[in-house]
C-alpha cells in the first residue's frame, strides 16, 4: 500500500511500529469503509429477513453450563450467519450491560424491573427446594436424627409452600 500511496505509513523500530500522521488518516478512512460495508450487509440481511450478526448474551452460571449451549447450537444450526458471544455474569451486572447496550439479551432468575429493561418470563415451572439430611436438622425440624435419616431427604415444589417448621 505504501508504494501505491508514495507515503510512509509506519515508523518501525526494533521494539514497536507506530503510525505516521498519514497512516492515522488512512486508518480512519479504512475504518469508515469497513463500517459502510458492514452496514450494507446488515441492510441486505434485514431486507431478506435473514437473522445474522453478533448477538451478545449474558447468562447466569446455571444457564451457561447446560441450557445455553444447547440453545445456541440450535440457533446457529438454523441461522449460520449468527455469531453468539456469551458472558457469564451476576444478574445486576447483566441488567446494567443490557441497559447500556453492551449486551443484547440476558438470561437470569429474579430480574427486577428497571428503566430501559424489558423483562419476559420464559417459563412457569415452579421452583423446587431439595433438602438433604443435614439441612433438615438445620431448618428447625423437630424430628429426631434417626427419624430424619429414616425419612430421607425431601423435595418440595414452590419455596413458598415449604412445610411449616418442624413438620415433614
Amino acid at each position: 500500500m505504501r508504494s501505491m500511496l508514495f507515503m510512509l505509513l509506519f515508523h518501525r523500530t526494533t521494539r514497536k511500529v507506530v503510525l505516521t500522521d498519514a497512516g492515522r488518516i488512512l486508518l480512519a478512512r479504512c475504518r469508515n469503509i469497513f463500517d459502510e460495508v458492514e452496514g450494507i450487509q446488515r441492510d441486505l440481511d434485514e431486507a431478506s429477513g435473514a437473522i445474522a450478526g453478533v448477538v451478545r448474551i449474558g447468562a447466569l452460571e446455571v444457564f451457561s453450563i447446560h441450557l445455553l449451549p444447547l440453545a445456541l447450537a440450535s440457533l446457529v444450526k438454523h441461522n449460520p450467519a449468527v455469531v453468539p458471544h456469551t458472558y457469564e455474569m451476576h444478574p445486576a451486572d447483566m441488567a446494567r450491560h443490557v441497559v447500556e447496550g453492551r449486551l443484547d439479551v440476558g438470561f437470569t432468575i429474579g430480574a427486577s424491573p428497571r428503566a430501559g429493561l424489558d423483562i419476559a418470563p420464559l417459563g412457569t415451572s415452579p421452583g423446587v427446594v431439595v433438602c438433604g439430611l443435614a439441612l433438615a436438622a438445620i431448618i428447625g425440624s423437630t424430628l429426631g436424627h434417626a427419624e430424619v435419616r429414616a425419612r430421607g431427604p425431601r423435595c418440595w415444589p414452590h419455596a413458598h409452600r415449604l412445610p411449616p417448621q418442624g413438620r415433614w
